[in-house]
């Protein structure tokens, strides 16, 4: 490994395999007896039924990173993660982990379907790593985060595939790891669930020792989510910007779209999210959007202490059930300032038919003096499914307080000082 800051180096790694079961058997037995008779394997090079599912990847890992693996069906994302799992060897290159591994890659893996949810709960511990003493402290927040409730006792042959991954994710959640490697699995959980699972892998990262890599569809998920990506071509690796690969993965019409932006302002619109428009469904309209003050005028300029409305005409094409709205604020360069989610506000998801209006208050604003974006999307819980955006509309705060530059923070908390005796 090249540094302790260093969870997973991936050098020049390379894997392949057979297209038949048939060329696969007989290959095996080729190479069990060269090595029987000590002859040299030519892991290097293809024989003639056989491919490369992934060629000459290499990458680092930090810690408390979020990488991204982004790429079709096919492309060899869950034969990397394989490898990186110890499931399989690489053919060629070597891969470096340290610490603790937990994998979500494929439903129920490690799981006996005659043995009980709770019984799974131990010999999957185990398996990753987990002692019978850390698993009794753990066991209560494991399956209270799972939702499996009354049925931690029934065999998980009788779990349906949601129960499956619950369970599973909440046992690798718990095992407290070093690197979490997360394939699609995920997607096929209740979409509260999945709100969670990405909540509590935000917490696990924030505390700046796990270190994951995440396999997803979502666009939105992995450019929110992620620190940097790799997509996956043909198991050919390809490096850069966040929203270059996204544009590139999302098709060629939107990648002619992204060569056509001036370079030097490429960074800007990948900083600010803009390429998940992209990703929308158009399930709905977002109509218009106004921004008022406390007396229902509209208004850009505010007062820390001044309350906001967002007002957003919305146009659903049909019944929309389970809608949850997101507003983000951002200052002018990008930078992301604040992220909130009606769910998380005590609002219960929405249903939108025909045309509605949302509102959505500051009570107050708080902000310290400054130039802000301000925008709205609307999603299911998980964020699996993009039913609309409106990029930033522009506000101007003032505040007799100094914020040179911004460089004092963002928010203007109310504060009073008091001296006691």
């Amino acid at each position: 490994m090249s540094g302790a800051s260093t969870a997973v180096r991936a050098d020049r790694v390379s894997k392949k395999f057979a297209r038949r079961l048939k060329h696969s058997v007989r290959y095996g037995l080729q190479d069990m007896a060269r090595t029987t008779f000590g002859m040299r394997r030519r892991t290097d090079r293809l024989r003639s039924e056989e491919f490369w599912a992934v060629r000459d990847v290499s990458f680092e890992l930090r810690r408390g990173e979020v990488l991204g693996l982004i790429g079709a069906n096919g492309s060899g994302k869950s034969t990397l993660l394989s490898m990186l799992n110890g499931i399989y060897r690489p053919d060629v290159g070597e891969i470096a982990v340290r610490g603790r591994v937990a994998a979500l890659i494929q439903i129920g893996a490690g799981f006996h379907p005659m043995l009980t949810g709770r019984e799974n709960i131990y010999v999957n511990g185990a398996i990753l790593g987990m002692g019978r003493a850390e698993i009794d402290r753990k066991l209560d927040a494991i399956v209270d985060f799972s939702g499996v409730g009354e049925f931690v006792d029934l065999p998980v042959k009788h779990y349906s595939s949601g129960m499956y991954v619950r369970l599973g994710f909440s046992i690798a959640a718990h095992l407290e790891p070093d690197v979490l490697l997360v394939d699609e699995v995920l997607a096929v959980g209740d979409a509260e669930f999945r709100a969670r699972s990405m909540e509590r892998m935000w917490q696990m990262v924030q505390s700046g020792t796990v270190s994951i890599i995440f396999v997803s569809h979502n666009m939105l998920a992995v450019n929110g989510f992620c620190d940097r990506l790799i997509l996956l071509e043909h198991g050919i690796a390809q490096m850069g910007r966040k929203g270059e690969l996204i544009a590139r993965y999302l098709g060629d019409d939107v990648s002619e779209r992204w060569d056509a932006v001036d370079p030097e302002f490429r960074h800007v619109i990948a900083a600010r999210g803009r390429i998940a428009k992209e990703v929308q469904t158009g399930d709905l309209e977002i109509m218009s959007l106004d921004i008022v003050n406390e007396n229902g005028q509209r208004t850009s300029q505010f007062r820390p202490d001044e309350r906001m409305s967002v007002m957003v005409g919305l146009r659903a094409k049909h019944r929309l059930d389970n809608v949850v709205s997101s507003v983000v604020l951002r200052d002018p360069s990008g930078l992301v300032v604040s992220i909130e989610r009606s769910i998380f506000h005590g609002s219960e998801p929405f249903t939108i038919e025909g045309d509605r209006t949302l509102e959505i208050q500051f009570r107050p604003l708080q902000l310290k003096s400054g130039r802000y974006l301000v925008g709205v999307t609307f999603h299911d819980p998980s964020l699996q499914a993009v039913y609309g955006v409106r990029e930033e509309d522009l506000i101007q705060v003032a505040d007799a307080m100094p914020n040179p530059g911004g460089k004092e923070g963002f928010f203007r908390p109310n504060l009073s000082w008091t001296l006691h005796d």
